[in-house]
């Protein structure tokens, strides 16, 4: 586990190095793929990436709150304690809560901040799409569910792997000893 410090290392500076660079990756991504949204619109494809930075971001918080809930509280506190009907519906609430999150973010910081921009003329006003409550709320909980289904996922094969190889090294201290008799 020594060998690869920056995924595996517990210690304070790599783990919060890991997610640094896990987020904005997902931040950076995440405005480019919604960004390609408006490719054919008029030739105004910076508009629509500069509000699609601002989109991902500020949706980015409401993904890592579902991606922290679940590798922080559910993961291992009831799905790895094999509580699996509270798992489900600690998730499915998550989701929910995720969606509202996304709903507040959309409307009480999105919209304020894109008009700010059109003020400023950074944007032009036909190139904001009003965010009403539901395509806020999706817009948060899409990406959400996919970066928390990614951070799950790798929060779970790094539980497998580091108890795989405490598994390794207890059969190897076990079979020295044996081996020494």
């Amino acid at each position: 586990m020594e060998k690869y410090p920056f995924i595996f290392s517990d210690e304070r500076k790599y783990r919060v190095r890991r997610h640094v660079a896990f987020w904005t990756f997902w931040w950076i991504f995440q405005a480019f793929l919604y960004s390609f949204i408006a490719w054919n619109s008029n030739g105004r494809y910076n508009e629509r990436l500069i509000i699609a930075f601002v989109e991902s971001f500020v949706f980015t918080w409401s993904h890592m709150f579902l991606a922290y809930m679940l590798m922080y509280l559910v993961i291992p506190r009831f799905l790895l304690k094999q509580r699996y009907w509270t798992t489900a519906l600690l998730t499915v609430a998550l989701f929910f809560a995720t969606a509202w999150l996304s709903m507040l973010l959309g409307n009480y910081i999105i919209n304020p901040v894109i008009n700010i921009m059109a003020d400023l003329g950074y944007v032009f006003r036909d190139e904001m799409k009003p965010i009403i409550i539901h395509r806020s709320m999706m817009g948060g909980l899409r990406g959400g569910l996919t970066t928390a289904g990614i951070a799950a996922a790798i929060k779970l094969m790094k539980h497998w792997y580091v108890k795989e190889q405490r598994n390794l090294q207890l059969q190897k201290k076990m079979w020295s000893r044996s081996s020494s008799y």
